[in-house]
């Protein structure tokens, strides 16, 4: 069922409501927030009221109001400009003008001079505007609380100065003052206004008989205000008039359509705030959640070929002790396996680029590499397990959250645990960045936040040490091997890097290396200020000191 918005009909009944202030004076105005703007009218025996405006596109709206807006010390342009021309001005006129959502305020200035405030109600193109006095038919734009430049609209100009152009309107009929066309034919006719009318044809037998009888009532003044409700009984609306598209114990009589206005929306407003940060803070914890459980997946990865290293050395003595029977370029070698008794033939896998005594060293260091970072991997293991539970606890607490203190506790824990920072596993490759000297580096932002630079060359390496890294960066390399060089940036502050950004950069080093599709790869690191580049030595050439080193699992597809 739809659900309704700020249509012409529901305009039309508060045009109704306001004329009670015609002939009373704007005492005071505001501007809390840039879409919304609060008149203090008041008119002798009528008292006073807060006139709300709101151009916003979700809420866009005009209404009489309890709630007192703040007032900002330093008022906006919009809002000095306001205050200047009819501030203390009295109220003429309120018009609706023809059935369109849109409002025309007609204010004598303190000066003498005649103004037009214009509220213009219309989703995402809705604006409030101050028009200056008539100039034979025309009026000016005194300012607006959007100001529209005519690059970005084709259709008018919203400037200072400038003549004001009305919305375009189609060409179609006013229902206030004929009933016989067909619905299309009507202007203002919201999505939910013809619902209702649609509910109220199968009453009447006729839809213009249905039309009839409901703008009749609007032309004679004859509304009955009511807040809506949905099925849990939380505010789901306001309408002018009761409703016979929606359940009648779902719709309870206010004394005006502002009432039911003011109540509706101070309802809506903060729970649709509510339900955006519920979302938001859902896909941060799905964001945290889905790369740890790629991290661990990756973990057990390890784990698996670290269980492997048996294997490992065993493919290699036997490599070495059939060396005489196994030429460069196979992809594979038959040799019998002395290891079981009795001896059986097994076929290992080769890289058809090494050779058999390298295919056999490679075979060694796999088995190496997986034996030393076994303890490292448990450690991890247990970090991503215990991790992911805090996550699905914090998942799950956020489901229940109903109150906004409910969630910032939820949004605390996100802060406190870094996800708040968290992007997908792998994190974007956000830029290449060709302006470096015309050196291909490439950016990244880890996952807590940090910016990090990968050279893709050796060029580009050399560019990174020599003259993009500062003396406090964090410098990445694989230890005992070729690879890219990285560069954290830290901002002199190296010790706040994390360590789990210190393993992303790791990764990026790796996967731009001849380890790329090893199991559990050393990378050291260490601070820019420790490295050196060795006279006439060729570009990406380095010594370095101070290091530490990382094991890190290889992700080829960082």
């Amino acid at each position: 069922m739809a659900r309704p918005g700020f249509d012409s009909l529901t305009l039309a009944a508060f045009t109704h409501q306001a004329q009670s202030l015609v002939g009373g004076r704007i005492q005071g105005i505001r501007q809390p927030s840039e879409h919304v703007v609060v008149f203090e009218a008041y008119r002798a025996g009528f008292g006073g009221v807060r006139w709300l405006f709101d151009c916003s596109a979700q809420w866009a709206r005009t209404h009489f109001t309890t709630e007192r807006a703040p007032n900002p010390q330093s008022p906006p342009a919009f809002c000095a400009a306001l205050r200047k021309f009819v501030e203390g001005g009295q109220i003429l006129s309120i018009e609706q003008r023809g059935f369109d959502r849109i409002l025309d305020i007609a204010i004598r200035g303190h000066e003498g001079a005649d103004y037009i405030f214009t509220g213009e109600f219309m989703g995402r193109h809705s604006n409030l505007i101050l028009l200056g006095p008539d100039e034979g038919g025309a009026r000016k734009i005194l300012h607006a609380a959007k100001l529209i430049p005519a690059k970005l609209s084709r259709v008018r100009e919203i400037l200072p100065n400038k003549i004001y152009v009305a919305p375009p309107a189609p060409d179609k009929l006013n229902p206030l003052l004929s009933h016989d066309a067909p619905l299309n034919a009507y202007l203002g006719i919201s999505p939910f206004l013809a619902q209702e009318i649609a509910a109220r044809t199968i009453t009447s037998g006729s839809e213009s008989a249905a039309m009839a009888a409901l703008f009749e009532a609007a032309q004679r003044n004859q509304w009955q205000p009511v807040l809506l409700h949905d099925a849990d009984g939380n505010a789901a609306g306001a309408y002018p008039l009761r409703l016979g598209a929606w359940p009648q114990e779902q719709q309870q009589a206010r004394d005006s359509i502002s009432a039911a206005l003011d109540e509706y929306y101070a309802f809506a407003m903060p729970r649709a705030q509510t339900d955006g940060e519920k979302r938001t803070l859902s896909g941060v914890l799905n964001k945290a959640w889905e790369q740890r459980a790629q991290s661990l997946a990756q973990v057990e990865k390890g784990q698996k070929e670290g269980s492997r290293g048996a294997q490992f050395r065993r493919w290699g003595d036997l490599l070495l002790g059939n060396l005489w029977q196994i030429e460069s370029g196979q992809s594979s070698a038959v040799v019998p396996d002395y290891f079981q008794d009795p001896p059986v033939e097994i076929t290992i896998p080769l890289d058809a680029d090494l050779s058999p005594q390298e295919n056999a060293q490679a075979f060694f260091e796999r088995a190496r590499r997986g034996e030393k970072g076994a303890a490292r991997l448990l450690e991890l293991h247990a970090k991503m397990q215990s991790e992911i539970a805090v996550i699905e606890a914090a998942q799950t607490q956020l489901q229940s959250a109903e109150s906004p203190e409910e969630l910032a506790i939820v949004r605390e824990l996100a802060q406190s645990h870094g996800w708040l920072h968290a992007a997908p596993s792998g994190a974007k490759d956000v830029q290449s960045r060709p302006d470096f000297g015309g050196k291909r580096i490439r950016a990244f932002t880890s996952p807590e936040g940090w910016q990090i630079f990968v050279g893709d060359n050796a060029e580009a390496n050399d560019y990174l040490v020599q003259k993009l890294g500062q003396a406090n960066d964090w410098w990445l390399h694989l230890r005992a091997g070729t690879s890219a060089h990285a560069i954290i940036r830290t901002n002199n502050a190296p010790q706040k890097v994390p360590r789990e950004t210190l393993e992303f950069a790791a990764r990026l080093v790796v996967a731009r290396s001849a380890a790329k599709h090893a199991g559990v790869v050393a990378v050291d690191y260490t601070l820019k200020k420790y490295v050196r580049k060795p006279r006439k030595a060729p570009p990406g050439s380095v010594t370095y000191s101070q290091e530490k080193t990382l094991h890190v699992m290889a992700k080829p597809e960082a």
